[in-house]
Parts: C-alpha cells; structure tokens; sequence
C-alpha cells in the first residue's frame, strides 16, 4: 500500500466520523467502508459495525465486527458482536462473544450486563432442540 492510500483512508475515516457527528449514518457507513478497504483498522471496522447497528442492519455488521474483535483485544467489538448474535438468533455464538469480552476485560459493564441475556437465550435454545427432557444427556440440566 503508497503511502497516498493510507493518507486517503486517513481521510476518508475522519470524513466518516463526521458524518457520524451529523447524524448522517449512511454515508458514514460508506465512507467507513472506503476507508477500511485502503487502510483496515481495528477502530474502522469498529465504527462500521456500529453503524450498521444503528441502522439494525445485523448481518451486515458481523464481518466488520468479527474483524475489529481480531484486530483488537479490547472488549468492546466481541461484546457489540454478541448483541448483534442476539439479534440473528444465535444464542451459543452470542455466549461465546460476550464470554470473549469478559475474558478480555472482567469489568466491562456492557458484557457483564449481556452476559445474563446471553446465557438464558442460549438456554432456551437447548431446551427447543432437546425439549424439556432432563434425562436428555445434550440437556443442560443432565445429571449422570
């Protein structure tokens, strides 16, 4: 990448957060996603994911999410990719990111206030596949 890309996705980044300043979500959404392709950043693909959030555009906010939670290990984007998991109706995946974010920082108050949502839906999931038969042993409730 020259260095005029990375100045370009500079640009384009600060542009976007203007946007976001204004209120205007769909053009932040694109100039985010121009700038993620010229210069990918945790911070980018962070407030990507976050605006398509704003617009409830779920699915759409998984790859820069689950890109921004690679990238890096703070707590933030793992905990935002389990409310967007909420969303989707994937419980055990929803557990698994919110679990990640508290792995990552324990007193994240926004993981520690999923993390109960999380575990019921997932819950209620097993008890859908496996029915409410304890004796099940995929039940979670099994006892051998």
């Amino acid at each position: 990448m020259c260095d005029n890309d990375q100045g370009t996705g500079h640009v384009l980044f600060n542009q976007a957060r203007d946007a976001v300043d204004r209120g205007d979500i769909e053009n932040a959404i694109r100039l985010f996603q121009a700038s993620l392709l010229l210069e990918p950043h945790y911070k980018t693909a962070l407030l990507l994911g976050e605006c398509l959030v704003r617009k409830e555009r779920w699915l759409d906010a998984v790859v820069p999410l689950a890109a921004s939670t690679t990238l890096n290990n703070q707590a933030i984007a793992p905990t935002l990719l389990a409310e967007v998991m909420l969303k989707l109706d994937e419980p055990w995946q929803a557990l698994r990111f919110v679990r990640m974010g508290l792995d990552r920082n324990p007193n994240y108050g926004r993981a520690k206030a999923l993390l109960p949502f999380a575990e019921e839906a997932d819950r209620k999931r097993i008890a859908e596949i496996c029915g409410d038969d304890s004796n099940d042993p995929l039940h979670p409730d099994h006892e051998e």
